[in-house]
């Protein structure tokens, strides 16, 4: 069973204007769903109001003995509860039969990081660079470089900043994080 569009219409657009969700987050949901509903349909199911609790944790199970990491499959039952729930609630499926679904403990690895010497280096070779070439790329890699490092902000918020986020007077920047948080 593919993604019914009129249901994926109608979930997406649940997505962006309740849940206020990020593109990315959306896709992902998406494709969950889609992922879901092909498994099930493997298991026989045609219909949406014959999805139970059980095709869940089969299609959760599956991946996992494919490889997929703990919190892959976290991400993915938070998902799907999202898509349970709301689909009980506008009449797409007849209970919210995710609310009893239990997510995995995701494993709690801290991302590698420079210490301190090692961003000291990078800087500094950057700041010798940015001199010699005198480049607009080059000074705006420093920029860069300095922003991630002094204010611990993603990649991803990073590259979101605009000139009018930039508050001179106050040596301040304003970030929106995820969900679009300040």
């Amino acid at each position: 069973m593919a993604l019914d569009i009129e249901l994926a219409t109608a979930y997406r657009s649940h997505l962006i204007s309740e849940r206020n969700l990020s593109e990315n987050s959306i896709r992902a949901y998406l494709a969950d769903l889609e992922s879901l509903l092909l498994h099930i349909n493997q298991l026989g199911v045609t219909e949406f109001a014959q999805l139970e609790l059980n095709h869940i944790r089969s299609w959760l199970a599956n991946l996992s003995t494919k490889g997929a990491a703990r919190s892959s499959i976290t991400r993915r039952v938070v998902s799907i509860r999202a898509f349970t729930y709301w689909g009980a609630r506008s009449g797409w499926l007849s209970s919210d039969i995710g609310k009893d679904l239990i997510a995995p403990k995701p494993e709690r690895n801290l991302p590698d990081v420079l210490d301190v010497q090692s961003a000291a280096l990078t800087i500094k070779a950057l700041e010798v660079r940015a001199r010699e070439e005198a480049s607009a790329s080059s000074l705006r890699d420093l920029a860069l470089i300095e922003v991630l490092y002094g204010s611990g902000i993603r990649i991803s918020e990073l590259v979101g900043l605009d000139l009018g986020d930039i508050d001179r007077q106050r040596s301040t920047i304003k970030v929106l994080g995820k969900g679009s948080k300040e």
